[in-house]
């Protein structure tokens, strides 16, 4: 345990150090813990800004962020969120190993079990999408179940207390209990009415625990939500403004949110959480799935978000902890090894089959894990019928392998002890464990050719830090404490310890209650040259004028992500102070696939070409719009000095129109720049024979974001329809001189 924790903690901090974390949600969980022992409840300014939350727990009842917040002070860091989530997950394998030991799996076998358990593709991938609260659930699920499943009613109030002061989610899970221990009931009294009856009115009316579970779930929901909806406003002193609820809600619960146009996605992904438990939930501890009814019901069929059905995201914590208990649990049915009475004359199925039906699953994650993750996204009720179909087949063939135990090994089973079962069937049975894990390793985020897979916050993860990293002090150390600030979505978490430090979105929007404005400006500015397409229109303008901000601090890097790093003061007025962590190359060359391609642009093979590809001109079915762009980008940061491009084309006009045709437009320019050059390219300019270049100087003085070289399409009117000219890019030459 105390390994897969360090592992944890440890993958989580390099991808804080990759920059993969963000404001959305490692950060707003770092500013909510930093400010409640500075003043304020649970405060963070990303749902302040979308919704006026000035308080986390308008948007989730994590109460438990509250004690939380005394260890975030002695050690106000990034990594101590991920060791205490390391720490969460890697615990779910105590309860789940005293589940198994309870269903007499052999100690090897189990150990085994746990291991595909935290190394599933379900944990990992919500594991690494920076720090989340479900990362508890799976914990506080498993202990509730083994302590009811002992009967110790009073103890399992204790992770029940605990899961629903986590998430809202949790008496939903709650119910799954509350269906699995008491469906014997309820199937004695459909079978026996009379009899359940007078058995019920009796002592120890076995029942009573169960309906206390079942008032427990709905309790919480309504308190908790009394609490968020009429008392916190007094607390905090405002209350926030959400979105109007949709018709399909009650009680503040989605009763209905699915559409035909992702029911097969949502349906696939269930079927890929049961291939990460190697399918034994469904096939030897069917009756276990009722754990998960509740969860899959509300995912698939409730809530109108394709997030909760999306690998890669904080919501696989949610589906795991029932699923693992089938898991574990489905380790003890295999045929070939003892029994207890408990398993005795239920469905087995032998180890050596059950690696047979692993095999197919263990190939398609290796040779196209992300394909199996991304679910094709299949739409209407195509996804769905595929899904269906597919595991209608799974179960049809597999029903052959799995069959009741004859009554006359029974009770050679009963006497016959785990650990003298036959070590053909414990290695076989390892055998298959070992082919399931690296089966979920292939599925992983770990494996790196998932990279930006669905969800792809999780899956953002690579096996080295980013080298902006070590120079980021260098910024940070320039800004003083408490100063408002406005960052970059994926820079917020290094200034998440401000009350006062705002975060822009990670797509081209200004959150509706930002507090800054063109008469209330922001006193430094913290951005990532990878994500300049959230700057809002008041304040791009003035970041380069040199009248309003200055640059503080400039982290030069050619990496496309994050970027480089500025740091902008408003009134600063001294040099900026660049540091590179990319050398200024004195010359360097943009080929056609360190560009953009536009919609008139088209990449294509090209043996006679400096860069064995070249970008040519195609038609374009809108011309006024974007329509004209062949190419653009790449959107490098530039430093102070002068430039010399050398464009490089080639091409011609083939139609009779009168005069010299415009064929192309070529211009250059950075964030909060005019053109650096702008030139309209002649049809006489060109040669379809040789290539020709165009040449242009300019020089800059100040660093400059976002720049781009572009080519657009210009042409002629022949008989009253646009004839574009015929152009091809060879590369775009830069040479620079401080």
């Amino acid at each position: 345990m105390g390994a897969f924790a360090a592992l944890y903690s440890a993958i989580c901090e390099l991808r804080y150090q990759e920059f993969y974390s963000a404001n959305w949600d490692l950060g707003i969980n770092m500013q909510m813990l930093w400010t409640t022992t500075h003043g304020h409840l649970l405060y963070e300014a990303g749902d302040w800004e979308v919704a006026r939350a000035n308080s986390f727990l308008f948007v989730h009842p994590t109460y438990v962020a509250i004690p939380m917040a005394l260890v975030y002070q002695v050690w106000p860091f990034a990594g101590t969120l991920f060791i205490v989530q390391g720490l969460a997950v890697a615990s779910a394998a105590i309860p789940l190993y005293l589940i198994g030991r309870d269903a007499r799996v052999p100690d090897g076998v189990l150990f085994g079990g746990l291991v595909v358990y935290l190394l599933s593709f379900p944990v990992v991938s919500a594991l690494l999408f920076d720090f989340h609260w479900e990362a508890f659930l799976p914990l506080e699920f498993l202990c509730t179940y083994y302590l009811w499943y002992h009967r110790h009613y009073w103890l399992a109030l204790v992770p029940v207390l605990a899961g629903m002061l986590t998430l809202e989610v949790f008496p939903v899970l709650l119910i799954g209990v509350v269906a699995y221990f008491g469906l014997p009931y309820v199937s004695a009294l459909i079978h026996q009415p009379a009899e359940s009856l007078r058995r019920a009115l009796r002592p120890p009316r076995r029942w009573l625990p169960l309906a206390g579970l079942l008032g427990v779930a709905i309790l919480g929901h309504l308190v908790l939500s009394y609490i968020t909806n009429h008392v916190l406003a007094t607390i905090t002193g405002a209350s926030p403004i959400f979105p109007l609820a949709s018709p399909y809600t009650w009680l503040g619960v989605y009763w209905w949110g699915l559409s035909l146009t992702d029911v097969g996605s949502r349906l696939l992904y269930w079927l890929l959480l049961l291939a990460a438990f190697g399918f034994l939930p469904l096939l030897v501890r069917q009756r276990l799935l009722i754990l998960s009814l509740p969860w899959f019901v509300y995912s698939v069929v409730m809530v109108p978000y394709g997030a909760y059905t999306t690998v890669g995201f904080q919501y696989s914590f949610i589906a795991v902890g029932p699923l693992a208990i089938a898991f574990v649990e489905g380790l003890s049915m295999f045929r070939g090894w003892g029994a207890s009475a408990a398993t005795a004359g239920r469905a087995k199925i032998h180890p050596a089959r059950w690696l047979g039906l692993l095999v197919p699953f263990f190939i398609a994650s290796l040779t196209a894990s992300l394909a199996l993750i991304t679910a094709a996204t299949p739409g209407l009720l195509i996804g769905a019928g595929v899904g269906a179909a597919t595991l209608a087949l799974f179960v049809a063939t597999s029903a052959r392998w799995i069959g009741k135990v004859r009554p006359a090994d029974r009770e050679a089973m009963r006497h016959r002890s785990w650990k003298r079962g036959p070590s053909v069937v414990r290695g076989l049975a390892l055998g298959a464990i070992v082919v399931l894990a690296a089966s979920n390793l292939a599925m992983s985020p770990l494996d790196t050719a998932n990279f930006r897979g669905p969800g792809y916050a999780g899956y953002s993860f690579e096996y080295a830090p980013n080298p902006v990293y070590p120079y980021l002090s260098q910024v940070l150390d320039r800004i003083p404490a408490g100063a408002p600030i406005l960052a970059s979505d994926n820079l917020f978490p290094y200034v998440a310890n401000n009350a006062r430090a705002y975060a822009l979105l990670w797509y081209p929007a200004t959150p509706p209650y930002l507090p800054f404005n063109s008469s209330n400006l922001p006193k430094y500015v913290l951005l990532s040259s990878s994500q300049w397409f959230a700057i809002p229109s008041f304040l791009s303008p003035l970041l380069f004028n040199q009248s309003d901000y200055g640059i503080v601090v400039l982290l030069y890097s050619t990496a496309s992500y994050p970027g480089s790093v500025y740091l902008f003061e408003l009134g600063y007025r001294g040099p900026p102070n660049v540091v590179e962590v990319s050398p200024v190359l004195a010359q360097r060359t943009l080929c056609g696939r360190d560009l953009s391609i536009g919609a008139s642009g088209a990449l294509v093979s090209e043996s006679n070409s400096s860069c064995g590809q070249v970008i040519e001109t195609v038609p374009a079915s809108n011309l006024s719009g974007t329509g004209d762009s062949i190419w653009y980008g790449p959107y490098l940061t530039v430093l102070p000095g002068t430039y010399t491009v050398t464009v490089t084309l080639r091409g011609d006009f083939p139609h009779n129109t009168s005069g010299n045709p415009n064929v192309a437009i070529l211009d250059a320019s950075g964030s909060g720049s005019g053109y650096w050059y702008y030139q309209v390219i002649t049809a006489d300019e060109i040669s379809l024979s040789h290539w020709t270049n165009f040449t242009y100087r300019y020089s800059l003085v100040e660093p400059y974001a976002s720049a781009e070289w572009r080519g657009y399409v210009s042409g002629a009117t022949v008989n009253g329809t646009f004839e574009p000219g015929f152009v091809e890019l060879d590369d775009i030459e830069i040479q620079y001189t401080s």
